[in-house]
């Protein structure tokens, strides 16, 4: 989901996008290998995703959090369009090792030094590891989506173009993007 249009989003720098096709394109292909496809969408974010959450009859709809001023607008507007709709909404943090606020001096206020809030943080103990890859995956048997909302990667223009200053980094990156894809729009 690339959200361009909706307010006070912060449009993605050269390198970010860059990056984003990197992996959007290693889990494209690790979706492929395992039968299913990334559908990959272009708009506002709350909006696009209710519909596709609407058209695909979805229980519920889960999403790592954004801690930004317009990420969190985005994600309370779509909790609640969710639930009016009887969709389950969750969302998770999958960004940072601690949420905002969890690391506190002892008082309960905001830690002004690095070292301060790197000691509070060490006696909270490690954060929970990430969880292991789910074994199987089952994939909507027929998602309109992926026909009538979903665009090609190529087509949300993350890589430079008129000068290639991203050139040098394609060998740390290769094996994600020689990995054939299925593309969801045809499938």
């Amino acid at each position: 989901m690339l959200d361009e249009n909706s307010l006070g989003v912060r449009l993605l720098g050269g390198a970010a996008k860059w990056w984003l096709h990197g992996a959007l394109s290693a889990l494209s292909a690790a979706l492929s290998k395992r039968g299913g496809c990334l559908a990959t969408l272009r708009g506002p974010s709350a909006e696009t995703i209710e519909a596709v959450a609407a058209e695909s009859h979805a229980v519920a709809v889960y999403w790592n959090r954004c801690y930004d001023t317009s990420g969190r607008a985005i994600g309370s507007s779509l909790k609640t369009k969710l639930k009016q709709r009887g969709i389950g909404a969750y969302s998770f943090n999958g960004l940072l090792l601690r949420e905002p606020g969890e690391v506190m001096s002892p008082s309960g206020g905001v830690l002004r030094t690095f070292s301060r809030y790197l000691n509070a943080a060490e006696a909270l103990g490690a954060p929970p590891a990430p969880q292991p890859a789910p074994r199987a995956l089952r994939f909507h048997p027929d998602m309109p989506s992926n026909h009538v909302m979903s665009v090609e990667l190529a087509a949300l223009e993350l890589e430079p173009t008129s000068f290639d200053w991203a050139g040098a980094f394609a060998p740390h990156g290769a094996e994600a993007r020689t990995q054939p894809t299925r593309d969801c729009r045809n499938s």
